[in-house]
């Protein structure tokens, strides 16, 4: 499993935790530049939430937040490319 990735010249940590209390499976923390996942996590979902939480560090690299965009589009917009990216092209990270 991949425990940190490099996003434009930005090291961002990966860490599988317990989220067995939230009712999310994987987070990005911007502030510390980490990516959380749920460690029961596996296959192909485990690939399409890693991927959403990568595109969440993207987003945040390239200062999206500067464009006003609510949270709701912005989960909007992390679920339709990780669904897109995992599945049309078997992507694995």
């Amino acid at each position: 499993m991949k425990k940190s990735i490099t996003i434009f010249g930005q090291k961002v940590q990966i860490k599988y935790v317990d989220l067995s209390e939230c009712d999310y499976d994987g987070l990005f923390n911007g502030e510390t530049q980490t990516i959380y996942i749920a460690k029961t996590l596996k296959g192909k979902h485990l690939q399409k939430v890693l991927v959403h939480e990568m595109i969440h560090a993207v987003l945040d690299r390239i200062g999206a937040h500067q464009l006003s965009i609510s949270r709701d589009a912005e989960e909007i917009i992390c679920e339709q490319l990780s669904v897109f990216l995992v599945e049309q092209f078997n992507l694995k990270v």
